[in-house]
């Protein structure tokens, strides 16, 4: 009986002890094992061995997983381990020691745990339960198959996270391990049988000296690597003429790629041959397949040993334009850094954005690729803010006016062209009959702040809006030709429009377009009409260049009349019109009673302008090789020694805080120089510059001029 006894109980023993081990392998291998609740219905699986370094939000491929709103709240100093997946709302936590309550509770900042057992919880939408030093979280909605990985996940424990992307069923595809370093890089290692091929260049040796620097994004591909993952590539003619790779640029909203070839290939005759066509630099055959978008053509172009290709021309043209203007990456100190300087130099890929930044190469079977960190990718997005906006307007320029912001500008070309450009980007263009006979003017039509582009020609008076949308009862055809730039004024509230033609009337309109009245002046004006009011009552000067007639509006007769010199420039102020010139060496000033002021001499004077800038009124003199600035009482404020004789133009602004900068080109090397008001130059480096230059000074230095068909926007700091 006693062995019966004995008997019974090693069985009862036995079976507790299994049926122990069964529960305790059911919950600690099973339930807990990574390998059972991550499978190829996560997709990919994020594995971080050090929360201090790394979190699941820093990471691009893994900052908006389902149980983000959940690991944001994450303690990452209670955890040691943390498994995260891409596709599922579940998420695996291990613990140096054994989990207890406390600790889950102050796991989860913010959020409230209740507890419904000793151990299993629920926050929120989420459930819980822990065991040991594992914890598993996940939602209502995940369901674990029970599908067991054949094979143990493999990482560098010593990284600090690791990715798992497993294939359609139950194997591993690859994985990566991720290195965060202190030097601002992320670096990933990645194992990975599908990767054959590719070689590491430097892409900086090709590419640096003729990419522009306004890009909004760089992505350089090396050419075998990137055969093997675009089979339109590697059946494309860009593939056989490449030497190392092509660079596909982000560049003013338009996709460009930008290709070496190999010596003694010529791309455009490849293709030319390929489609039986001559001398043609359009065509329509995919080199990538990324490139043409579907129905498209594209140019192709040549820059040094490289080649330019663009769906649109004008694009093509303004890289080229970029590279003239030595507007290139290798010239852009800080950019080079950028873009090179934090990365590997010889890569298979490199991207640069101001959202992400990384590097590829292929060494040995494995992909090694470097990511910047958040702190990295805020510097580049500082120094890709363009410095230089180059606008192409494929005509010869009259003339432009800067409004502001970057990259806003009216254009208007020798023969009646008009190009309007928002952000350095093209919005609307028009054209008007004739050849400009005065520059653009920004009119407020309405007294409301509202502009409008004004702009005449011998036979037109033409008002568009800022969508180029012409004003209700403009154009205006004259009947005669118009002899200089219209005039418009505002007065009780309303607006007017003054031109003077070959008959020597001037013809006054209403802001619709009506014809109101014609005034005869018995003379030729050859100047832009003044308006002004004196003592509550409005006058209109009209000139030529011997005489000048101040015309009384209310009782429409001339008021006065005094010979002025062929040079004068007009100046209004508060009440009255001033006239200046240069009369025997000397800065002279005339009131609008004709009364003369004698002020300085200067040694071989021009008057260069008499130019109103923020309220602050200028009188401009050239003095040998010396800029005079000079205010209407004849007292010189600022002077500026020049290191060259021919000034072609000349920009004064006074800022709001009352400094004046000037800017000014040399008019035999095309260059344009800024300076202060105590002569200082202010160029971080030479700027090309033709014709015509604009000043505004604000946070930063706007610089706009002209270089053959282009508007050229400089920012400096």
């Amino acid at each position: 009986m006693m062995n019966r006894i004995v008997i019974m109980i090693l069985f009862l023993t036995s079976l507790s002890w299994i049926v122990y081990v069964s529960i305790d392998l059911a919950s600690e291998k099973y339930i807990y094992s990574p390998e059972s609740l991550f499978n190829h219905n996560d997709s990919e699986l994020l594995i971080i061995n050090r929360p201090h370094e790394i979190t699941a939000e820093k990471l691009e491929a893994f900052s908006d997983i389902p149980a983000m709103d959940l690991i944001q709240t994450i303690n990452d100093s209670i955890y040691s381990t943390g498994y995260f997946s891409k596709r599922r709302a579940h998420l695996l936590l291990v613990k140096e020691d054994n989990w207890t309550k406390t600790a889950i509770r102050d796991l989860f900042i913010g959020k409230t745990v209740n507890f419904s057992s000793s151990s299993e919880f629920k926050i929120e939408s989420y459930k819980g339960r822990f065991n040991k030093s594992k914890l598993y979280v996940w939602n209502s909605k995940v369901s674990n198959s029970g599908i067991k990985n054949d094979i143990p996940f493999q990482f560098d424990k010593k990284a600090s996270a690791a990715i798992i992307r497993f294939g359609e069923t139950t194997e591993i595809n690859n994985y990566s391990d991720i290195y965060v370093s202190n030097t601002g890089t992320i670096d990933y290692v990645t194992r990975d049988a599908n990767i054959q091929q590719g070689n590491q260049v430097r892409d900086e040796a090709t590419f640096a000296r003729i990419t522009p620097s306004n890009f909004d994004s760089y992505h350089f591909f090396e050419r075998d690597y990137y055969a093997s993952l675009d089979k339109e590539f590697k059946n494309s003619p860009m593939f056989k003429w490449a030497q190392n790779g092509f660079l596909e640029l982000n560049y003013k909203g338009e996709k460009v790629i930008i290709s070496d070839f190999i010596g003694g290939q010529d791309p455009i005759l490849i293709m030319n041959d390929l489609n039986q066509t001559t001398d043609s630099i359009r065509f329509k055959r995919k080199l990538t397949n990324r490139f043409p978008a579907p129905g498209k053509s594209y140019t192709i172009k040549y820059l040094e040993d490289a080649v330019v290709i663009a769906e649109k021309a004008e694009i093509a043209e303004q890289v080229i334009a970029d590279y003239k203007l030595g507007n290139t990456i290798a010239l852009t100190s800080e950019i080079h850094a950028k873009v090179y300087g934090n990365l590997p130099r010889s890569v298979s890929e490199r991207y640069i954005s101001s959202e992400r930044s990384y590097t590829k190469a292929l060494y040995n079977g494995k992909l090694l690729e470097t990511h910047l960190d958040e702190i990295s990718i805020e510097g580049i997005k500082e120094v890709l803010r363009p410095h230089t906006l180059s606008m192409n307007c494929g005509f010869d320029i009259w003339d432009f006016t800067a409004l502001p912001g970057d990259g806003n500008v009216i254009v208007i070309g020798v023969n009646g062209e008009i190009k309007n450009f928002k952000n350095g980007e093209l919005t609307w263009e028009s054209h008007i009959k004739g050849k400009p006979k005065g520059p653009i003017q920004l009119i407020d039509l309405y007294g409301r702040g509202e502009q409008f582009a004004l702009i005449n020609t011998g036979y037109g008076i033409h008002l568009f809006d800022m969508s180029g949308n012409y004003q209700t009862g403009f154009p205006i055809d004259l009947e005669s030709e118009a002899l200089n730039e219209v005039k418009f004024y505002r007065w009780k509230n309303k607006g007017y429009f003054l031109i003077a033609n070959e008959e020597n009337n001037v013809v006054k309109y209403d802001a619709k377009g009506r014809e109101l009245d014609i005034i005869s002046v018995g003379m030729q004006i050859n100047r832009q009409i003044d308006v002004w009011a004196s003592q509550r009552r409005l006058f209109g000067g009209f000139t030529n260049s011997e005489q000048f007639k101040m015309y009384d509006f209310e009782n429409k007769r001339i008021h006065r009349e005094f010979p002025i010199d062929s040079n004068t420039i007009p100046l209004k102020i508060p009440n009255e019109l001033l006239q200046y010139t240069i009369k025997n060496n000397r800065l002279i000033k005339f009131d609008q009673k004709g009364l003369q002021f004698e002020f300085e001499t200067y040694i071989e004077p021009r008057l260069l302008n008499v130019q109103k800038d923020n309220s602050l009124a200028v009188i401009i003199v050239k003095s040998a090789n010396t800029i005079q600035l000079i205010n209407p009482e004849g007292i010189s404020f600022g002077q500026i020694e020049l290191p060259f004789n021919e000034v072609e133009d000349i920009y004064v602004n006074t800022n709001h805080s009352g400094k004046t900068f000037v800017a000014i080109i040399d008019g035999l090397e095309n260059n344009v120089y800024l300076y202060d008001s105590k002569g200082e130059l202010l160029n971080s480096k030479s700027l090309e510059g033709q014709s015509k230059v604009h000043l505004v000074v604000s946070d930063h230095k706007q610089i706009t001029t002209i270089i053959d068909q282009f508007i050229i926007q400089y920012s400096e700091k």
